[in-house]
């Protein structure tokens, strides 16, 4: 077993050794990637390089490297000028990305380029552009694109909001408002009804407001609700549904960090498997609206 021990690491180390010439191994590690560097864990560079960085875990450049890593889980580089880091979970940029990342979580210290996953997160945005579910820059500049679920920027102003309807008795959301759009995201309890079993709903809202003085603005959006009833599957009880739904709003803001805000509107309730009409009704809703102190009030 001993000389097993040994023999396995002698072929690691030997890995590594060689990797100039044939960048092949367990845990592969070289100083420059001039075509394509292959580890079965990891593949490792110190001082950059270009060409294809291939692992089952995990792809480090510890300068600047334009081509492609292609990881299950991690892609780290200082800088990318041009390439893809293709990740299962996370690529990081430390520098400057003037490439693709497409992961569930990408990250670049300066944003040229683009970032494709669930969630992006950049420091400085130059002009690239962010697709996800959420996206977040700590600054922006004319000419940056971002499209997402939620776009969050040191000028959104972030709302928490909780209030009551006769659709979801009793909510909680998150507002994200930027300069003249806004996105919600919420929750909401007894969607069937206060006499009925507990039914809850998740939803999520887009729309345009227009301010009309500092303290009052007017809006509207459209949303999509998932909502669960907990009932058996039955035709006139089913276990899930779906719902659209339109709103038009007014919003008073009191002072910097209390505000009231109403809907009216219309929603559709349907079945999934089916997506015929389960119930249709107007919609009502009054809110206490506390704001939180992140982000500035967008002006128009």
């Amino acid at each position: 077993m001993k000389k097993i021990l040994l023999f396995a690491a002698a072929m690691m180390v030997a890995a590594g050794v060689q990797a100039q010439n044939f960048p092949v191994g367990i845990v592969s590690v070289q100083d420059t990637t001039k075509s394509v560097q292959v580890g079965v864990i990891s593949s490792v560079d110190t001082d950059g390089g270009h060409g294809l960085q291939l692992s089952t875990f995990s792809n480090t450049s510890g300068a600047t490297f334009n081509g492609v890593q292609l990881s299950a889980i991690t892609n780290m580089t200082q800088n990318m000028h041009k390439g893809v880091q293709l990740g299962g979970m996370l690529n990081v940029a430390s520098g400057e990305m003037g490439g693709w990342q497409i992961a569930a979580f990408n990250y670049a210290d300066s944003l040229k380029g683009a970032q494709i996953g669930v969630f992006n997160t950049a420091r400085h945005i130059r002009g690239g552009w962010q697709f996800g579910i959420i996206n977040y820059t700590k600054d922006t500049i004319p000419g940056a694109t971002r499209i997402g679920l939620v776009n969050i920027s040191p000028k959104t102003t972030i709302d928490w909001m909780l209030f009551g309807g006769n659709q979801s008795k009793i909510n909680f959301a998150l507002r994200y408002r930027n300069k003249s759009t806004y996105n919600i995201l919420g929750i909401g309890t007894h969607f069937m009804g206060l006499d009925s079993r507990f039914s809850g709903a998740i939803y999520y809202r887009i729309g345009q407001y227009f301010q009309l003085s500092p303290k009052f603005s007017l809006s509207g959006d459209v949303g999509f609700a998932h909502i669960e009833t907990f009932e058996k599957s039955e035709s006139d009880k089913p276990q899930r549904l779906y719902a659209l739904q339109a709103r038009i709003n007014a919003d008073y803001q009191f002072n910097k960090t209390f505000g009231a805000f109403a809907s009216v509107g219309w929603g559709d309730t349907r079945y999934y498997h089916h997506s015929t009409s389960y119930r249709s009704r107007p919609i009502i809703e009054a809110v206490l609206n506390p704001r939180s102190a992140s982000g500035v009030r967008p002006s128009k």
